[in-house]
């Protein structure tokens, strides 16, 4: 439909900073460009995030979805928000809206430091915008919009980062042979 989709995924908390997200979508109004945020989840933050974004005809609640649905949606997605807070906990891991981006085959936009930020700039996985401001926030998103090319390049990035990486065969077999090695090695300490 010429619709350009922009999604969140998760529990409304107070990790997330909003504020960008509605700051781009009122630039794309007044823009008059063809874009829609789609905020599916519930939380704590869920009544004060629906009135902060309720006069926006371009940001959508689906509420709380599943996974089949998580799926479709990804499928209509050119790429997924992930409006953390710049902390420094989350410069020093790699949350799990990231990983559940990745495994969808969604492209991050997201303005954290530290390991997410080498992820997108290693494996060109995303787009880093600066906390605070939807002005970066919908200049990435521009950017996407003008290079399909660039967000599928993306999109692939992004799954073949998550096969590679994150999932669950890939970090429950390196658990087990970290594991096995600490066996080993207690074994041969105490004999």
């Amino acid at each position: 439909d010429g619709i350009m989709r922009f999604c969140f995924i998760g529990v409304f908390n107070s990790v997330f900073d909003f504020e960008p997200v509605r700051d781009a979508a009122l630039m794309a109004i007044q823009e008059n460009i063809p874009l829609e945020f789609i905020l599916a989840g519930d939380g704590g933050f869920a009544a004060e995030l629906h009135k902060t974004l309720a006069d926006l005809p371009n940001v959508n609640f689906p509420g709380w979805i599943d996974r089949p649905k998580i799926e479709a949606l990804a499928q209509h997605c050119q790429s997924m928000v992930a409006p953390y807070q710049n902390r420094e906990d989350f410069h020093l891991s790699i949350p799990n809206k990231i990983i559940d981006a990745f495994s969808l085959g969604l492209p991050i936009l997201c303005p954290l430091e530290g390991e997410v930020a080498s992820l997108i700039e290693e494996y060109d996985v995303g787009l880093r915008y600066r906390p605070g401001t939807g002005r970066t926030l919908y200049d990435c998103i521009k950017i996407l919009m003008d290079n399909p090319e660039l967000q599928k390049r993306m999109s692939q990035n992004a799954r073949a980062l998550y096969e590679k990486r994150f999932s669950y065969e890939k970090v429950y077999g390196e658990l087990v042979k970290h594991l096995e090695k600490m066996a080993m090695y207690r074994h041969y300490k105490h004999e």
